[in-house]
């Protein structure tokens, strides 16, 4: 893997993507966990979208910063973050896009995608540790 920084950065995005808990006590409350200054929804869109290219071409990110077989994760993750910021608009509250319908299907697919990348970095040895914040229940 040639950026692991970014490697790192895709495996805390889909953790946080995926895990509701952490994004109602982070994102809405503002109550971030030791270690974390600040975070919000513009974080993972912003590295998604704008930083890693992953939502626009992320087939460019193989070898890179992701592995042939998440490449579908990827883009379903993006994709449906993608959907309802076409829908919704940007200018929600991250507490209102967490509340819509279509939001499951973000939480599905980063926890499909974050689950394969977590058994990615195991497989290949790749000495990322995520910190997971805020368990669900």
């Amino acid at each position: 893997m040639k950026y692991m920084w970014m490697r790192l950065q895709l495996t805390n995005t889909l953790y946080d993507l995926s895990n509701k808990t952490y994004q109602i006590n982070a994102w809405v409350k503002q109550d971030f966990p030791e270690g974390v200054e600040y975070d919000c929804f513009d974080e993972p869109v912003h590295f998604l979208f704008d930083d890693s290219g992953l939502g626009s071409e992320p087939e460019k990110s193989i070898g890179q910063v992701i592995y042939a077989d998440e490449l579908d994760n990827i883009k379903a993750v993006t994709s449906s973050i993608d959907s309802i910021l076409k829908k919704y608009g940007t200018f929600l509250s991250d507490e209102e896009y967490i509340n819509k319908p279509e939001w499951q299907g973000v939480l599905d697919a980063a926890k499909s995608a974050y689950t394969l990348v977590v058994e990615n970095n195991q497989k290949h040895q790749l000495d990322i540790q995520v910190e997971e914040y805020y368990k669900e229940s």
